[in-house]
């Protein structure tokens, strides 16, 4: 399978699911950056407030083609019940042009299938899988039976 994980982590959190799931597929990687930093309270803050008003951020070019795979998994962090602004830019740009997608989240709760649904709409189609994590589940990498069904839907498609 020709795939790319493509994701956006503030704190880390994403990029360890992104990374589980990288690894098991044997795919590639692409982290979503931004220019200006989100740390501290100031960047908190910043990060919950666009996400409210659904504003896309400006991100920096990523190196892989998107077009070029045939199976895109996109992670976001949910930020004030929604989807991340760069996740929500990086879409904007690519997700016409993707091909089969699944989701994944980190933080989960009622505000997932929101955040889901945002990402649908972005790339125009519904997604082969989705999967949602709770921070508790990724602190302590107990999340394993959850991905491999995850995983299964997608090697399946």
């Amino acid at each position: 399978m020709n795939a790319l994980v493509v994701y956006y982590s503030r704190t880390g959190s994403t990029r360890k699911v992104a990374q589980a799931i990288s690894d098991q597929l044997d795919g590639s990687m692409e982290e979503i950056t931004e220019p200006k930093s989100r740390k501290g309270i100031i960047g908190f803050m910043r990060s919950g407030f666009e996400a409210m008003r659904q504003k896309p951020s400006k991100i920096n070019p990523i190196t892989a083609n998107p077009a070029d795979f045939d199976f895109i998994i996109i992670g976001s962090p949910v930020w004030g019940g929604s989807l991340s602004s760069p996740v929500r830019a990086f879409l904007v740009e690519y997700g016409k042009v993707l091909g089969n997608v699944a989701f994944f989240s980190t933080k989960g709760g009622s505000a997932t299938p929101k955040l889901f649904a945002q990402m649908e709409s972005l790339v125009g189609k519904a997604p082969v899988a989705t999967l949602e994590l709770r921070q508790s589940e990724v602190e302590k990498q107990a999340f394993a039976e959850r991905l491999d069904s995850f995983l299964e839907k997608v090697k399946n498609t």
